[in-house]
Formats: structure tokens, sequence, C-alpha cells
């Protein structure tokens, strides 16, 4: 059970965003795109994994001083910090992987998806602006890969729409955060 809750599955939801482009390009009969589309969703929720877990990793100490954070696998010492360095190898690495097989536009999309919330854990998560639009920026960019998976194109009003229907959510959920302090 640990594990699970480490791997963060449930916040995989968003991968989902993956297959808008399949949906939207009429292909979602077609078995080899439909395979390609789930390959891109397993490699972004390895990937998206990943981050969790190198987010609790740098978050480890503060996370301990959290009234629900404390019970996360990491921070409760369920799981060690080898075991969580080990796990971010192999499901990094599978990530990348999955994704070098979905061609070089797609891997570079999950490369710069890792990146980008590689710095919003270790930094710009607490930059109140930036962490807004790069969390939107991250949903975009799922859609992006998405259509590059499965090589069809994407039109600049869904990445548009995509983005600011995001940006409403997560400003909502911050909000709501803000709210219950």
């Amino acid at each position: 059970m640990a594990w699970l809750k480490l791997l963060r599955p449930t916040h995989w939801i968003k991968n989902f965003l993956i297959f808008i482009p399949l949906i939207f390009s009429l292909n979602v009969f077609q078995v080899h795109y439909l395979w390609d589309a789930a390959l891109a969703f397993i490699s972004f929720s390895f990937i998206a994994s990943t981050v969790y877990i190198i987010n609790d990793y740098v978050d480890i100490e503060r996370d301990r001083q959290h009234p629900t954070k404390k019970s996360r696998p990491l921070a409760s010492g369920e799981i060690s910090k080898m075991t969580a360095i080990a796990l971010m190898i192999v499901l990094g690495g599978a990530g990348l992987a999955i994704g070098w097989t979905l061609g070089t536009l797609f891997l570079l999309v999950v490369t710069a998806y890792f990146i980008l919330n590689l710095a919003y854990s270790v930094r710009l998560k607490h930059v109140v602006i930036i962490d807004l639009l790069l969390v939107a920026a991250c949903y975009v960019l799922r859609v992006y890969a998405g259509a590059k998976a499965i090589d069809v194109p994407t039109t600049s009003w869904l990445l548009f729409i995509t983005f600011f229907l995001a940006l409403f959510i997560i400003s909502g959920k911050r909000y709501s955060e803000f709210m219950n302090l």
C-alpha cells in the first residue's frame, strides 16, 4: 500500500488528456493509434510518479512537520530514501524508454514535462503566479504529447482552451486551499 501512496496513481487521471487528440482526430477506433496513445499515457504516468517521488524526497523534512503530509510513505519512514531513489530511477528510465519508442518529438515533450515538474518541485512551486502558469502548461504538454504520440496535428485553439481551463481549475484549487488555512 505504501508503494501506491508514493506513486500517487490517483493523479494519473490528468494524463487522460493525452487521449484528447486521439478523440478529436477521429482515430479512436484505430488500434495502432489507440496503442500509441496508451503507451504515451503509461510514459507520462511513470514520469509523473517519478516527479511525485522526487517532490516527496525534496520535501521530506517539511512533510514530517505537516499534519497530513507526515503520513506520506517517505516522511513516515514506510519507504526508505534508498528505495525511493531506486524507484525514481526505474520509473523515470521506463517512462523515458517508452517515450523513446513513440518518437523524438514525443520524447522531447515528455522530457520537457519532467524538467518543468522538477523545477516546480525544487523551487517554482513557491513562486505564486509562476506555479499556476507552470501547472497549467503541464496540462497543455499532456495534450500536445498525445498529438505527437499518434502523429496528428493539433490546433492552437485546443492548446489555448486546455491552458485556460487548467488555469481556471488550478486557481479554484489554490483558492480553496487558501480559504481552508
